[in-house]
């Protein structure tokens, strides 16, 4: 089973329609949507909505297998807004995850370069959660950001930070919120809309490849 986010409705009123999300993904499988987004299977219902969505652990292997093939270069993997807060802290702590090799030869991409390598052969589990290695940890803080963040939206809807939880259990969580009068059925129209796929789609093979 893939990582599965709800958008579950606030209770108190807004001037605005706000959903929270909310997603646990211990013991998923890997995302199976296209490989040119990260969400998927985006379904309404009284209760909200639910999509499927791409966690950071997958976007890694994903990267670790593209920098081989030459589809992706080192500085834009570093780049990844989504995935590079992992990197530079593993980077930080080479000499633990590495010791037997010299990191003040190594440059940056030089040790990124590895770590994709170790993912790729799978001799590092970022998997897990609360491992050395983890992508994940447990809190909420970073999976519920992945999750919310995975979503593409409009113009029209935004997606906010707010605090959780309770004394001793604090988080912060995510919320999207449409504009006044907007539904989570004309977000769906949105996000499937053929034209606006169609647009993707141009603007991606369009785009010149970077040196590398």
């Amino acid at each position: 089973m893939v990582p599965t986010a709800e958008l579950r409705p606030l209770e108190q009123r807004t001037d605005r329609p706000t959903y929270e999300v909310w997603s646990e993904p211990w013991g998923s499988g890997s995302f199976s949507g296209p490989g040119a987004r990260n969400w998927d299977d985006f379904s309404v219902s009284e209760a909200g909505a639910t999509y499927s969505w791409r966690g950071g652990p997958d976007i890694l292997q994903d990267l670790a297998v593209a920098v081989v093939q030459g589809r992706v270069t080192l500085a834009k993997v570093l780049a990844d807004k989504r995935i590079s807060w992992w990197l530079h802290r593993q980077i930080e702590s080479y000499p633990v995850n590495f010791p037997d090799e010299d990191e003040e030869d190594l440059s940056d991409k030089d040790m990124c370069r590895r770590l994709l390598d170790a993912i790729r052969d799978g001799s590092m589990d970022i998997g897990a959660y609360d491992g050395k290695h983890s992508y994940y940890f447990f809190e909420w803080t970073n999976f519920l950001a992945d999750a919310a963040r995975a979503l593409e939206l409009p113009e029209w809807a935004r997606c906010e930070p707010y605090e959780g939880g309770g004394c001793g259990s604090s988080y912060q969580g995510w919320h999207i919120s449409l504009e006044p009068g907007r539904t989570l059925l004309e977000l769906r129209g949105w996000l499937y809309d053929p034209s606006r796929v169609a647009r993707r789609r141009k603007a991606r093979t369009t785009t010149p490849p970077r040196a590398r």
